[in-house]
């Protein structure tokens, strides 16, 4: 995304880009479908977030709770952004109406479950490799 941006400043850097996307069709095609994909999963896991917490927020919230916070991830301050991010949806709670709370309590609870997911595939892993 930064490199369109940054094409657009020098127009011959988009005809480069626009060459390789015309050479590699197919992976940019499958590339464009996962980010999609990706896309709708993490959205549909933050609304199970807060049915899970009993959250009353519309779907809309959801996806500009989510658009905010994967903008903070393009921008890495802290190690994994820690408390960065937050902040960031802290302080713009009024664009996607999610409180503090219910802010605060959706990242603890994801941070915890992503240190697990991590540890349970590093064991899985340790474990096929010694096979």
């Amino acid at each position: 995304m930064l490199y369109f941006i940054f094409s657009l400043v020098i127009p011959e850097k988009l005809n480069f880009w626009i060459s390789k996307i015309k050479n590699h069709k197919i992976l940019f095609f499958k590339l464009n479908i996962n980010l999609f994909f990706l896309f709708f999963l993490n959205t549909y896991t933050l609304f199970k977030y807060f049915q899970l917490f009993n959250f009353s927020n519309s779907y809309e919230d959801i996806i500009l709770y989510f658009l905010v916070g994967f903008i903070t991830s393009l921008i890495n301050v802290t190690p994994g952004n820690i408390g960065f991010k937050e902040a960031v949806l802290i302080f713009s709670s009024g664009l996607h109406k999610v409180t503090e709370i219910e802010i605060l309590t959706i990242s603890l609870f994801s941070r915890v479950l992503e240190i697990i997911v991590v540890l349970v595939c590093s064991i899985l892993i340790d474990k096929f490799m010694k096979n």
